[in-house]
């Protein structure tokens, strides 16, 4: 399922937090939903603050991508906005993280008209690392596919979101 084949549909809060911003780019990151303490939040953020040189107070959004198989999506791709220890998260539900990850940075670009940029980070905690979906084999390809997909919707470079893995 290519990404323009789903319908992103943002609720209210997620809707707020994407449109919070006046200038772009819109920074995000990547994180697995099944790690919400607010330490493993803390940490990708602390990460990619570092591995990016972005300011100390860089205040980008979480994106957690929920796999859900059973949904047949045809209604649309529901983004919840949460806040989980005080970070603003966009919990997404898709059939696979690359379509939904490459269709809800297209929504976000083409609601606000802000280029959005991904990030996947690496924890320095093992324990984390070993944990992380992103973080394992699959994360590269998982980055790989979102580009390839975003290049296939959006043929304009200036004009696809980015994303960006270590």
């Amino acid at each position: 399922m290519a990404p323009l084949e789903l319908s992103v549909h943002l609720d209210t809060n997620a809707l707020e937090f994407v449109s919070s911003k006046v200038e772009g780019p819109i920074s995000i990151i990547a994180h697995p939903p099944r790690l919400q303490a607010a330490e493993e939040y803390g940490a990708s953020l602390t990460s990619t603050i570092e591995a990016r040189e972005l300011p100390a107070d860089h205040q980008p959004l979480f994106l957690d991508v929920v796999i859900d198989t059973a949904n047949k999506f045809e209604a649309g791709l529901p983004v919840h906005g949460v806040i989980r220890h005080g970070y603003r998260v966009l919990e997404a539900h898709g059939p696979a993280a690359p379509n939904t990850i490459a269709a809800v940075l297209l929504h976000i670009r083409d609601v606000t008209g802000l280029l959005p940029h991904l990030y996947f980070t690496r924890s320095g905690d093992n324990r984390l690392v070993s944990l992380l979906p992103f973080r394992t084999r699959s994360e590269g390809k998982v980055a790989r596919i979102t580009r390839e997909l975003l290049a296939a919707a959006e043929h304009d470079a200036s004009k696809r979101p980015g994303v960006h893995d270590d």
